[in-house]
C-alpha cells in the first residue's frame, strides 16, 4: 500500500494519506505540503486499515518512514508533531441551495469528505433557526414555516471542520 506524507507546520500535524499512489498530487488543506510516498505491505494492515491512530503505534515500520521524511526536512523534534492517518480535511454537504416545503422532509444531505479513504465521517447536523427548518442526525431537513434557514454539519471528532446549506421553507 502507498501512503502519501503531508506536513502542515504550523500545526506540527503530519497527514498520511492511504491507497495514495507514487506520482503527486494535489494536496488538500491550506498550508499542507507534500513530504513524499512510501510503501509499506503488511498483510493485516491490508485487512484491518489503519485508522485513526489505532494501530499505528504499533506499526514500527510506517513511523520510521515519517520520521525519516521529516528529519530530512529538519524537523527533528517528534514529540511535538502528531500524527493523523487518513484525518479528514474538509466536508460538504451537497451544493447550492435547498428547497423544502412546509410539513415536508428533504432526502438526507448527501456529506462527502475529503479525502475519501477516511474512516472519520461522522458529523453533528444543526440548523441556524428551528422555527423555519429542523435536521435530524441522518441529514434529513423538516420544513416548519416558510423562510429561510443555514443547516451547518460538524464533524464530531474536530469541530473546526464544517460545511453550510442553505434552505428555503416554502408553502407550496
Amino acid at each position: 500500500m502507498f501512503y502519501r506524507i503531508n506536513w502542515h507546520a504550523a500545526t506540527r500535524r503530519v497527514l498520511l494519506e492511504t491507497g495514495a499512489n507514487s506520482a503527486p498530487a494535489a494536496i488538500g488543506g491550506t498550508g499542507m505540503s507534500n513530504l513524499g510516498t512510501f510503501e509499506h505491505n503488511n498483510e493485516s494492515e491490508e485487512s484491518t486499515g489503519l485508522g485513526g491512530m489505532q494501530g499505528f503505534a504499533d506499526n514500527h515500520v510506517v513511523f520510521h518512514h515519517v520520521q525519516d521524511a521529516l528529519y530530512k526536512q529538519g524537523i527533528l523534534d517528534m514529540q511535538s508533531v502528531k500524527v493523523f492517518i487518513d484525518r479528514p480535511r474538509s466536508i460538504s454537504i451537497g451544493a447550492g441551495a435547498l428547497t423544502v416545503a412546509v410539513g415536508a422532509d428533504s432526502d438526507p444531505l448527501t456529506l462527502t469528505v475529503t479525502p475519501s479513504t477516511t474512516t472519520d465521517k461522522e458529523v453533528v447536523y444543526t440548523t441556524s433557526d428551528g422555527a423555519i427548518a429542523t435536521v435530524n442526525e441522518e441529514g434529513v431537513v423538516h420544513g416548519v414555516a416558510a423562510g429561510s434557514a443555514v443547516i451547518t454539519a460538524k464533524l464530531k471528532s474536530d469541530e473546526t471542520i464544517t460545511a453550510t446549506r442553505n434552505v428555503t421553507v416554502t408553502t407550496e
